[in-house]
């Protein structure tokens, strides 16, 4: 009978802690990612100099820490950071990479408040794209002019 009473807590406690609320994260938009063959709903963050801004919704003046994880399939590097809770948070381009999904959890103590997964959406490069050297000007070699070429029979 206790046998059975502890494991109905410790299921009813495992399902407890992985139903984490989700926070809001403000100053995003609205996706879905795939980790490791699952797709989950995301906010895509728009990078900006210097790195990411966004804004988490009813986290309360309490404080906390978010702890943000590198959930991106093959990452290296560093893949988990904590940083302190701000009305305005900053990812900054030094730590944190473009086009790489984090877990993000709010933690007051050693309480998960909530949980969010984010995208980090790369800075979108503005101007002319140049293939290789003879877009910029110089003399063209003397292999680039047209010749036909063998198609074999279609």
């Amino acid at each position: 009978m206790r046998l059975g009473a502890l494991l109905v807590a410790l299921v009813c406690g495992a399902s407890v802690a992985a139903a984490t609320p989700s926070l809001t994260v403000r100053r995003g938009r609205a996706i879905h990612v795939t980790i490791g063959g699952r797709t989950e709903e995301a906010v895509a963050l728009k990078a900006a100099p210097g790195g990411w801004r966004f804004a988490l919704a009813g986290t309360g003046k309490e404080g906390g820490t978010l702890v943000l994880r590198d959930v991106t399939l093959g990452a290296s590097g560093p893949r988990m950071f904590e940083l302190p809770l701000a009305a305005d948070m900053l990812l900054d381009d030094a730590r944190f990479r473009p086009d790489h999904a984090y877990r993000v959890e709010l933690r007051r103590g050693t309480v998960v408040v909530g949980s969010a997964l984010i995208y980090l959406s790369p800075l979108k490069q503005r101007g002319p794209v140049v293939f290789d050297d003879r877009e910029t000007g110089g003399p063209a070699p003397a292999d680039d002019e047209l010749r036909t070429s063998d198609k074999g029979s279609l």
